[in-house]
């Protein structure tokens, strides 16, 4: 329903100014509707995620994925550092960057996680995060 909208409010911006940049931004009545429609469908979108996943995974979870959970605000805090790093590394490599890109996806993903898993046990770092 509110894509339904958002398109609605795009279609007639552009039907009746011609000009879609005002979409983009500026002050004008368009941009202030768009921007709201843009705003609740976004949160709404992501409070329907978590209900959606909390009414349908119920099961308890594994030891790696109680980990994974317990050290996930840490990996969302530190997962810059980690990619960069990761990125530096795979930077020499003589691989289109594509594949690179892929590498980064595949080892980087986990080792935010890992890293984050490690920091929770530290004593001074638990009691922050």
């Amino acid at each position: 329903m509110g894509l339904a909208l958002l398109s609605a409010v795009a279609v007639v911006s552009i039907a009746a100014g011609g000009d879609y940049a005002v979409l983009a931004g500026g002050w004008h009545w368009r941009t202030g509707v768009f921007a709201l429609l843009d705003g609740l469908i976004t949160v709404g979108l992501a409070v329907w995620v978590v209900a959606a996943a909390q009414r349908r995974w119920t099961a308890p979870l594994s030891a790696t994925l109680q980990r994974a959970a317990r050290g996930s605000y840490a990996a969302y805090v530190f997962h810059a550092v980690v990619l960069v790093l990761i990125s530096a590394a795979l930077r020499s490599l003589p691989w289109p960057p594509e594949a690179k890109f892929l590498g980064l996806v595949l080892v980087g993903v986990p080792a935010c996680f890992v890293v984050g898993h490690l920091l929770v046990r530290l004593r001074f770092v638990n009691r922050v995060l």
